[in-house]
C-alpha cells in the first residue's frame, strides 16, 4: 500500500522532467526555425541586390551601345561630307561592333 501512494510522486518528477525536456526541444526548434527564416530573407535580399546590379549593368551597356551607334552615324555623315577619311569610319565601326 505504501508503494502505491509514493509511486505518483516519483512519476510526477519524471513527468516534470519530460515536460521540461519537451519545452527545451520546442525552444530549440523555434530558434532553428528563426535562423532558417532569417537566412532565407538574407538570400532573397542578396538575390534582389544582384538583380539590381545586373539591371544597372544592362542599362549602362545599352547606353554605351546607343552612344557608339550615334558616334558611328555622325562619323559616316562626316565621311559622306568629306570631313573624315575611311580609316576613321572603320575605327568607329570597330568600336560599335565590339560592344
Amino acid at each position: 500500500m505504501i508503494g502505491q501512494t509514493t509511486a505518483p510522486i516519483f512519476d510526477a518528477g519524471t513527468l516534470f522532467r519530460r515536460q521540461r525536456a519537451a519545452e527545451e526541444t520546442l525552444t530549440q526548434a523555434q530558434a532553428q526555425y528563426k535562423a532558417v527564416v532569417i537566412t532565407a530573407f538574407q538570400n532573397v535580399a542578396d538575390a534582389l541586390r544582384a538583380l539590381q546590379a545586373d539591371a544597372k549593368a544592362v542599362a549602362a551597356a545599352e547606353a554605351a551601345e546607343q552612344a557608339t551607334g550615334k558616334s558611328l552615324e555622325l562619323i559616316r555623315k562626316q565621311y559622306t561630307a568629306g570631313a573624315v577619311n575611311s580609316t576613321q569610319v572603320l575605327i568607329a565601326q570597330q568600336g560599335y561592333l565590339s560592344r
